[in-house]
């Protein structure tokens, strides 16, 4: 979510200094991950998630998907989101709480000896419980990508691309979300998605001014002025994009 700073980093701190361009950055990148998926782009950009509106934070996009989770829980019908467990196995001295449906988000228990805390704790921002939030956030999105498709959890395959037997009807994570695979989202940037499998869409003749709507117009409002095609949003000011 917002990660293509975070992947720059992890490659700085674990795998060597970074490439001098983008294009040799994405090829070391692929040997090392073929495979990437950004939850703040599959939420904006996958038909089957930008319909439900959802936020853009990380934390009103997790607890978002929660909610919408929990309303179908028990429905059975076609279409549904597939149904989702979590356990949480925290490291020593930390016990990450799942959100719940009704939005709340405890945090860390206190330890054996503290009394417990009289209101929740948000920690969202710390990098650990981030982390949680991100995995619970893809799976819940995954839950109703998969849904939708009418396809269970077991022909989903979270291994590399492999060749198959014709009577395998498993699919890689690439074949599964063959538009939203390895595409990041950038945050105050044109284009403001880098392609980290392919080309980078930089043609600016696909870039349209528009100004002078009412400041308290919000994202989906703007998208509604050119549904039902897509299209995605960069900020100039309070009025203009």
């Amino acid at each position: 979510h917002n990660c293509f700073y975070d992947f720059l980093h992890l490659y700085q701190t674990f795998y060597g200094d970074l490439p001098e361009n983008i294009q040799e950055f994405k090829a070391n990148w692929l040997q090392l991950f073929p495979q990437a998926l950004d939850t703040k782009y599959l939420a904006e950009a996958h038909e089957l998630l930008s319909g439900l509106q959802p936020p853009s934070t990380l934390k009103g996009l997790c607890d978002f998907m929660v909610q919408a989770s929990a309303k179908s829980d028990g429905i059975q019908a076609a279409g549904s989101p597939l149904p989702v467990t979590f356990e949480v196995s925290p490291l020593p001295g930390v016990d990450y709480k799942l959100p719940t449906a009704s939005g709340t988000m405890p945090s860390r228990a206190q330890g054996p000896s503290d009394e417990a805390p009289e209101e929740e704790i948000d920690s969202s921002h710390e990098a650990g419980y981030d982390a949680m939030m991100t995995s619970i956030v893809l799976v819940h999105q995954l839950s109703h990508i998969m849904g939708k498709k009418r396809l269970p959890w077991d022909q989903l395959d979270f291994g590399p691309l492999r060749k198959r037997a014709a009577d395998d009807q498993r699919r890689s994570l690439t074949e599964a979300l063959p538009l939203s695979v390895n595409r990041i989202r950038l945050v105050r940037a044109q284009p403001n998605v880098v392609n980290l499998s392919g080309r980078d869409e930089a043609d600016m003749s696909r870039h349209f001014l528009m100004s002078g709507y009412p400041q308290s117009w919000k994202k989906w409002d703007l998208m509604k002025v050119w549904s039902p095609l897509w299209v995605g949003l960069s900020y100039i000011d309070d009025s203009s994009c």
